[in-house]
C-alpha cells in the first residue's frame, strides 16, 4: 500500500482546518484588542496560535501578552507561555520571553520580537511584513544598544543580548549582526556561544537565498 493510501485525511479538511485555525485566531485578536487585561483571552489566543503552522504567529500573540499584562498579575499564565515559547519558537526567541518573564516587566509598544500577528505592540522595524527587514540605521542603533548593554552587564544585559539575537534571525539582519559582534570581538576574546549558532544560522539563510 502507498503512502499516499495511507494517508485518510482529505487534503480539502487539513486546508479547512487550517482556515478555521486562522479565523479563530483572528476572532480572539479582536477580543484582545478590545480587552487587552483578559487573561483568559490570551490563554485561548496563545492555544489557537500553536495549532497553526510557524513561528509567526505564536511569537506575535505572546508580545502582545507581555506588553498587556505584567507578569506577577497572571503568573500561572505566563508560565504557560513561557514553556509554549520552549516547545515551538526557535531557542533565542524562547529565551528572550523567558528572561522577560524573569525580569517581570511589560514588554513596550514598539518591540524587535513583534510580529504581524502582533495587534497591541508594533515591530520595532515598522515594517510589519512576513519577512521584515530593518534599515541600515535600524541595523546600527540596535547594534551599539546591545553593545552598550553588554558593557555594562546584569540582567538586563541577557534580556537586550536575546532579543538582539532573535531579531537578527526573525528579520535576518545580518548588518546588525555583524557590527556588534565585530566590535565586541575588537576588545573581548569571545561572546556568548549562542552568537556562533545565530552566525551559522544567518549564513545558511544567505547561502539558500543565492
Amino acid at each position: 500500500m502507498s503512502r499516499l493510501e495511507h494517508n485518510t485525511t482529505p487534503a480539502g479538511s487539513v486546508l479547512d482546518q487550517a482556515w478555521q485555525a486562522r479565523q479563530r485566531l483572528r476572532q480572539l485578536s479582536r477580543r484582545v484588542m478590545a480587552q487587552p487585561r483578559h487573561t483568559t483571552t490570551h490563554r485561548k489566543r496563545l492555544e489557537a496560535a500553536m495549532g497553526i503552522a510557524g513561528d509567526e504567529p505564536l511569537q506575535g500573540c505572546l508580545v502582545d501578552l507581555f506588553h498587556a499584562i505584567e507578569p506577577r498579575h497572571a503568573t500561572p499564565l505566563f508560565e504557560q507561555a513561557c514553556d509554549m515559547a520552549s516547545a515551538q519558537l526557535q531557542p533565542h526567541v524562547a529565551q528572550a520571553f523567558l528572561q522577560q518573564f524573569a525580569q517581570g516587566d511589560a514588554i513596550e509598544s514598539i518591540h524587535v520580537l513583534a510580529t504581524r500577528w502582533s495587534v497591541l505592540v508594533q515591530p520595532s522595524a515598522a515594517v510589519p511584513a512576513r519577512m521584515r527587514r530593518a534599515s541600515g540605521d535600524e541595523s546600527r542603533r540596535l547594534a551599539q544598544r546591545v553593545l552598550a548593554a553588554l558593557q555594562e552587564g546584569g540582567q538586563t544585559a541577557e534580556l537586550v543580548e536575546q532579543e538582539f539575537l532573535a531579531h537578527c534571525l526573525a528579520c535576518h539582519d545580518r548588518l546588525a549582526f555583524m557590527l556588534a559582534r565585530r566590535e565586541w570581538l575588537r576588545n573581548h576574546p569571545e561572546l556568548n556561544p549562542q552568537w556562533q549558532a545565530v552566525a551559522l544560522k544567518l549564513e545558511q539563510e544567505a547561502m539558500s537565498s543565492t
